[in-house]
């Protein structure tokens, strides 16, 4: 089946081989793959027209005349083939386009599934305006802004391959390269659109272009009987990761790859690279805001929750990571053991102190929280409590983002009850984070801690109601 590179290699070989030629006729052998358009209107229109060029859209191929436009979608297996004028017309070619120069171009498909739509115009404004392609998503190969494809998938409930497939979502990718666009981009076709966080959202539509345009460069893809037109044929099978490979092993982890259906389409993916993950919905705020509160709420109603502070009390009994700290902080080490109070006076009244121990710390704890999604994998959604995600520039990983706040008056009290400490250090500790109302705006729930704890579980089983859907 004829994708969006063959499709593109199609239009540069015509480029080159039919721009300015001039049509003498057009002879319509089975008018059942007009659409939109009649035996009698090309037959009147196209004589005298010159090609000017071509465009593509999607999968659309655009012939640019001298007064009017032919809109061509090859589907399955439509093909071009530039013969002598008196070449004899094969079997499933169904329309011939004579030029002055003597040569032709016959159109052949087998199946007939494909489509000619003759339009008036030249202007490719009111072209790009017609309803199949007016209707059609922003090009996979073109330039993304960052989240860009995040912000049109995200509120999608169906698998995320599907929606890739969908031409008025994004439009140009076909079966064989969102297979490999989701296996590059670590993710299982299955997974729900919504699930899809901001950079896996990012890696798909970067490893879109780049699939696509290597594809281009090498011609497309050939599968089974389709033959990019003109006697060329793909060599970018060559580089395929998965497509097609079942049973040959993961080039990057040498698991055996498998074969899946996905909304009707065969699907390959590498088990192992491409987890089915949980939906993952970060629990974040600031310090002394109440998370804990909401993580005893959530395990106590069922739910799995990872805690980023219970996974650094591990990481600091951890040899590898006392190591690190000691090199950096030699000061706050007493016999390979990590003084964790004397660390936290540190760093709170340090900036580069305490960047320096997150840079330490972070890729373990979120090297932890990946394998622990893992582990999870057969549930619908997670939670994890990252107190940092913001300071980290780590929301992009989540799904969705909730966050706990409560009025200064009332953290600082809770932070000095809770520690021991006085007003002047809980400030400074409040002030080394991202302020809460900065948080509040960048999450997509909000839990305001202030009253009771009856009033947070009604709050959290509101956004549980939403989380479900």
């Amino acid at each position: 089946m004829p994708e969006l590179p063959e499709v593109q290699t199609v239009i540069n070989i015509l480029q080159k081989s039919i721009t300015d030629e001039t049509i003498s006729g057009v002879r319509v052998i089975y008018p059942g793959i007009l659409h939109d358009t009649t035996t009698e209107t090309l037959e009147q229109e196209l004589p005298h027209q010159v090609i000017k060029g071509f465009r593509r859209k999607g999968k659309y191929l655009i012939f640019l005349l001298s007064k009017g436009s032919l809109i061509v979608h090859l589907r399955m297996e439509g093909k071009f083939y530039i013969l002598p004028q008196d070449a004899g017309i094969e079997k499933h070619v169904h329309i011939v386009i004579y030029f002055e120069s003597g040569k032709a171009i016959h159109y052949h498909d087998v199946r007939k599934f494909g489509t000619f739509t003759y339009l008036p115009t030249n202007d490719w404004k009111a072209i790009s305006a017609y309803p199949m392609l007016g209707k059609l998503g922003k090009d996979a190969n073109a330039e993304w802004e960052e989240d860009e494809l995040y912000y049109l998938i995200h509120d999608k409930k169906t698998p995320v391959k599907a929606v890739l497939l969908d031409q008025t979502v994004i439009a140009g990718l076909g079966n064989i390269y969102v297979n490999e666009v989701c296996y590059l981009a670590k993710v299982h076709p299955l997974r729900l659109a919504s699930s899809i966080s901001k950079e896996e959202a990012n890696k798909i539509s970067f490893f879109a272009k780049k699939v696509l345009d290597e594809a281009i460069e090498y011609g497309g893809t050939t599968i089974r009987s389709y033959t990019s037109s003109l006697g060329v044929t793909g060599r970018f099978q060559q580089f395929l990761h998965v497509h097609g490979k079942e049973g040959e092993k993961c080039s990057e982890c040498g698991t055996e790859i498998i074969k899946l259906k996905v909304g009707g389409r065969g699907t390959y993916i590498c088990p192992k690279c491409q987890v089915l993950r949980p939906k993952v919905v970060a629990i974040t705020g600031g310090i002394a805001t109440g998370k804990s509160t909401l993580v005893r709420l959530l395990r106590e109603a069922g739910f799995q929750v990872w805690v980023a502070d219970e996974e650094v009390d591990l990481l600091y009994r951890k040899k590898a990571v006392i190591d690190e700290v000691a090199k950096r902080f030699p000061e706050v080490c007493i016999e390979g053991i990590i003084d964790r109070k004397s660390l936290g006076k540190l760093i709170f009244s340090d900036e580069k102190a305490r960047k320096d121990l997150e840079a330490i710390i972070h890729p373990f704890v979120y090297e932890a929280l990946d394998e622990w999604i893992k582990e999870h994998q057969d549930e619908k959604f997670v939670f994890a409590d990252i107190p940092l995600l913001y300071e980290t520039n780590r929301e992009k990983c989540f799904d969705e983002v909730i966050v706990i706040t409560v009025p200064l008056e009332i953290n600082v009290q809770r932070l000095m009850a809770r520690d021991g400490i006085d007003e002047q250090y809980a400030m400074q500790k409040i002030h080394s984070q991202m302020p809460l109302e900065e948080k509040a705006v960048k999450g997509n729930y909000v839990i305001d801690n202030a009253g009771s704890i009856v009033d947070t579980a009604h709050q959290l089983n509101k956004i549980l109601q939403k989380i479900r859907r």
